[in-house]
């Protein structure tokens, strides 16, 4: 983190009254703050997660490489995703607390306000201390009745009424958003890979129709906006054309099972699921299409991230092949491995195989060249 960032974040926990009086005066543009603060304080906690749960581990257990790194990247797209989510919240609620309604003052409430959770979530690192990032959270409410009233000025009567209804609000679209992501992580096994890539500049292009949306007022506009500045410009694939692409077999097994879902809020994924099996031999296919993958992949430097580590059963393997980050995960105990890479800047494909080797793994998966899933039908 820079200087600037540093300093921020310690007034904010030190002297929070005097720095809101500071920020309640500054002029803020979405995409700069968005990119310069929320950004690299978001991918604290995200960070802790990949390295506690999918390096470390919390005594016998620990997450595969690629479990761990889709928990973190959930984790730093949510937050990011809410902090816009809670700005057009507490925007459209002012009115009602004798507030005028401005974007920009409620974007800085919602971005400065999780700092401190933020900063606490480093504890991650240390699942058994994950608790202590509980103080964080708490630590953040008080920010947040102490922000908002100062930002939003509502009438001297409604300030704490205005900031218990914006947070139980916040908390429902927190649900509702939560449980849409989880739609979309992956059991505990595998998955994606990530490649070093421009995505923030890419999501900044976006971000000047954020700009105009906030200034006209109109919340769906603004939440149009954001959802543009999120997935880019590039539509996902048809469902029903990724469906195609799993074979009747795969390293001479049967498919036992496909399954396709779709997202369209708070990003746009497509994810394309096929078993197969015969006796204890079995193949899963895992194929995800979202403008995301390239935003993601700038997360903390994970694009740039290598890994290897070895032991008498097995090895887990975070490796770059042709410029994209691909991830290797095999056990000899349980006969059991995982091959995965990302293919061009918006599609991951998996490969998660028992009882059968690790060659055909990658074989699969290599099947599945950018030439052939960027022809696919594109949602209109």
């Amino acid at each position: 983190m820079t200087q600037d960032i540093v300093g921020r974040v310690q007034r904010l926990l030190m002297s929070p009254k005097t720095e809101w009086d500071v920020i309640d005066g500054e002029a803020v543009e979405p995409k700069n703050l968005a990119m310069s603060y929320v950004a690299p304080l978001a991918a604290i906690p995200a960070v802790a997660v990949f390295i506690g749960m999918g390096v470390l581990g919390m005594g016998p257990f620990k997450l595969g490489l690629g479990a761990a790194l889709t928990m973190a990247i959930t984790q730093f797209v949510m937050a990011i995703v809410f902090v816009f989510v809670f700005a057009f919240i507490i925007d459209a609620l002012a009115p009602n607390f004798g507030a005028n309604k401005n974007f920009n003052q409620a974007l800085k409430v919602a971005a400065y306000t999780p700092t401190a959770s933020w900063v606490a979530g480093v504890f991650m690192i240390i699942p058994l201390l994950g608790i202590l990032a509980l103080v964080g959270s708490i630590y953040s409410l008080y920010l947040l009745f102490v922000g908002l009233p100062k930002l939003m000025k509502p009438a001297a009567d409604k300030g704490t009424t205005y900031t218990i209804v914006a947070i139980v609000v916040a908390i429902v679209a927190g649900i509702i958003i939560n449980l849409a992501a989880q739609a979309f992580v992956p059991k505990p096994s595998f998955n994606d890979m990530l490649k070093k890539n421009s995505a923030l500049s890419e999501m900044s292009k976006h971000a000047d129709a954020m700009d105009k949306a906030s200034q006209s007022g109109d919340v769906a506009s603004m939440m149009d906006a954001a959802s543009k500045m999120m997935n880019g410009d590039v539509p996902v694939v048809n469902a029903d054309a990724l469906k195609k692409l799993a074979p009747e077999k795969l390293a001479g097994l049967k498919r036992t099972s496909i399954d396709v879902q779709s997202l369209s809020m708070p990003f746009k994924m497509v994810v394309m699921t096929a078993e197969y099996g015969e006796g204890d031999k079995t193949v899963d296919l895992k194929i995800t299409n979202s403008g995301m993958v390239s935003a993601v992949s700038a997360m903390a430097g994970f694009g740039g991230a290598q890994y290897d580590r070895k032991s008498d059963d097995g090895y887990e393997r975070m490796t770059k092949k042709d410029g994209a980050m691909v991830v290797e995960t095999w056990s000899n105990a349980s006969k059991m491995g995982h091959y995965g890479r990302m293919v061009g800047e918006e599609f991951l494909v998996q490969a998660e195989g028992r009882g059968v080797e690790m060659k055909q793994l990658q074989k699969i998966v290599d099947e599945f060249s950018e030439k052939k899933l960027k022809s696919l039908k594109r949602e209109s």
